[in-house]
């Protein structure tokens, strides 16, 4: 379960009033290509590899947010994982 992030899990019509969405396909079938390749790259940047040259300063301000939130997002989920057991 993924929660809603339009609501912020109080329930909403995109998320049919439940506060989260049930995810049991791929979630690269949810969002398009150039979701799907951003997400790869920013993963990238945990292995110490950015899709520019140079450091961090170098990197696109967006690419910045996005390898962020990305990173915000998959520690949550790991967190409920070592909750969930």
């Amino acid at each position: 379960m993924l929660a809603c992030p339009g609501c912020d899990e109080s329930g909403c019509d995109a998320c049919e009033g439940r506060g989260y969405f049930e995810i049991n396909d791929c979630p690269k079938d949810y969002v398009g290509h150039r979701v799907s390749s951003t997400a790869n790259l920013a993963a990238w940047v945990s292995k110490g590899i950015l899709p520019e040259a140079g450091g961090i300063y170098d990197q696109d301000a967006w690419f910045v947010s996005v390898q962020n939130a990305l990173e915000a997002d998959v520690n949550r989920i790991e967190e409920q994982r070592r909750k969930n057991g």
